[in-house]
Formats: structure tokens, C-alpha cells, sequence
């Protein structure tokens, strides 16, 4: 068949094609489709199985290089997974997902190993589709050094060919980051109300917080009612009675005395923090 001319040709056929006015220089490799078969991606969703052999730590915010077909580009990987390490066929965007730190070996939690997604977002755009293998890589390590530089690998299951991802795709995302605050009892204003300070400072925008529940180091439970002041202090409302031990450390005749030990009960909020959020909302 070679220097003659074929009528068709099929997934897998190796082709020559005439183009007439094209500068062969500028094409090194390239594949062949129908029209909008491939879209010019910016950003992916993907599935992540890490390369045991690879002995490097594989965190969020870091850079690797991602090969897709025949491209390989530079992209940072944001990690995340299902709630409680459910083991995910598909990602979708309805869905809440966990920020992970880093990558575990399977010997280390082999449940969130499976469970793991990541984002990478891409410095140039490239041609894929969704399920595309693709290979992520530390190709800047030294050849030198006797190790594997193939970090992790998987499938594109969602992509985005909108130059503008930032803000039209990323906000769509549902990860969110656990957050952690304790504060301090200020004073006991009756058996279910207590004021709390240090819990957030005094420039914090209080909005996003009412309503959200805390914990007492003594085992209370409680909810963010109202802001007292001006200095970041707040009013948490109790579900039960404090316990008698509580409010001992809190009467007036224990300030006063100087001998008495001083005890420290803390109030704690737990939240969670999406990322891509811009209006900074807050949920628990």
C-alpha cells in the first residue's frame, strides 16, 4: 500500500496524509478524529492509584508532569476523597468531597488509597476525552538516582475545555477542608447560657458562623447564638444544664480566691471550609 492512494481508514491504521500548503516542522505527533471528538483541556477530574515503587511524598499543591496521549504537561494535583473512605465508580459534581494532604501508601490506609480523586489543573491545554489514561510523573528528579519517577496514574473521568475554569468551573466544586477553633468560657450567664471568647478574633465575620454547634472540653453541647460585643466574643446557648463541676469553676466566689487551681474548660467548633467557595460559606 505504500504511495498509494486508500479510500478509507480505520482506528489503528498507520496513514499518510497529503495536506497542501502545510509546513511538516510545525506537526511533530497528532492524532486523527471526527470534529469535536477531542476538547482542548484546561483543567481534569481523575481517578488516582499511586505507583508503589515511587518513594516520594505525593501532596496537594504539588507539581507533576501529566502525560495524555501524546502530550505531557505540567499540572498541580489538589487531593480528595469521598466522607468515611467510600469507595467511589464515578465523580460528580452533586457530590461533597474531603481534602486530603497527602497521598497514603495502601499499608498505611488502603481504603483511602481507593477512594482518592484528584484535581489537576493544567499549565497548558491539551487534547483528551473522558476516560483518557493518564500518567502523572516527578520527571525533574535526578536519572541518577536509582528510583522510579512514575508517581501515580489513572482516568479522566470529568474535564473542562473552559480557558476560564477559575471561575466557571472550579466554584462548582464541593471539597471542603476540616477546620478546628477553641476558645475559652468568659463567664457563665445562667445554666444555659455561657459567653465565649477567643474563639474568633475581632476583625472575623461572625455571619457565617451563628447557628453552628460547639463542644465543651466537659462534655456540653452547645450553638453559637449571637455575637457579645465588639471584641469577638460570642453567646453560645447549652443544650442541657452546665454540670455542677462547670459552673463551680465559674462562680464567683472561686475567681476570687486565689488558692483555688485554676482549670481551663474549652469550647470547640468543628467545620468544614470549601476551597473553591467564594462566598466563604461554612458548614458542619
Amino acid at each position: 500500500m505504500f504511495k498509494k492512494d486508500v479510500p478509507t481508514a480505520s482506528a489503528g491504521d498507520r496513514v499518510g496524509v497529503g495536506v497542501t500548503h502545510f509546513d511538516s516542522k510545525l506537526l511533530e505527533t497528532g492524532v486523527a478524529s471526527e470534529p469535536g471528538y477531542f476538547g482542548m483541556t484546561y483543567a481534569v477530574i481523575v481517578d488516582v492509584r499511586k505507583v508503589m515503587y515511587f518513594k516520594f511524598k505525593i501532596s496537594s499543591g504539588s507539581k507533576y508532569h501529566i502525560s495524555v496521549g501524546h502530550d505531557t504537561v505540567i499540572g498541580k494535583v489538589t487531593l480528595f476523597k469521598a466522607p468515611d473512605n467510600e469507595r467511589l465508580d464515578e465523580f460528580s459534581l452533586d457530590k461533597h468531597y474531603e481534602y486530603v494532604e497527602e497521598l497514603v501508601s495502601p499499608e498505611q490506609d488502603g481504603d483511602q488509597l481507593e477512594s482518592t480523586m484528584a484535581l489537576l489543573e493544567l499549565e497548558q491545554e491539551i487534547p483528551t476525552v473522558e476516560g483518557d489514561l493518564f500518567i502523572a510523573s516527578k520527571l525533574d528528579v535526578d536519572i541518577n538516582k536509582p528510583c522510579c519517577r512514575i508517581a501515580f496514574h489513572g482516568h479522566i473521568l470529568k474535564r473542562t475545555v473552559d480557558r476560564n475554569f477559575a471561575d466557571k468551573f472550579l466554584p462548582k466544586l464541593s471539597i471542603y477542608k476540616w477546620k478546628e477553633k477553641e476558645g475559652l468560657i468568659d463567664r457563665v450567664v445562667n445554666d444555659r447560657e455561657i459567653i465565649v471568647t477567643s474563639l474568633f478574633k475581632k476583625e472575623t465575620q461572625m455571619h457565617p458562623f451563628l447557628n453552628l454547634r460547639v463542644r465543651l472540653t466537659t462534655g456540653e453541647n452547645g450553638v453559637i447564638k449571637s455575637t457579645f460585643g465588639a471584641g469577638g466574643k460570642v453567646k453560645v446557648e447549652l443544650d442541657t444544664d452546665l454540670n455542677e463541676e462547670t459552673k463551680q469553676r465559674f462562680t464567683k466566689k472561686t475567681r476570687q480566691n486565689d488558692s483555688a487551681p485554676k482549670e481551663i474548660v474549652k469550647v470547640q467548633l468543628k467545620f468544614k471550609k470549601y476551597l473553591y467557595n467564594s462566598n466563604k460559606t461554612v458548614k458542619q
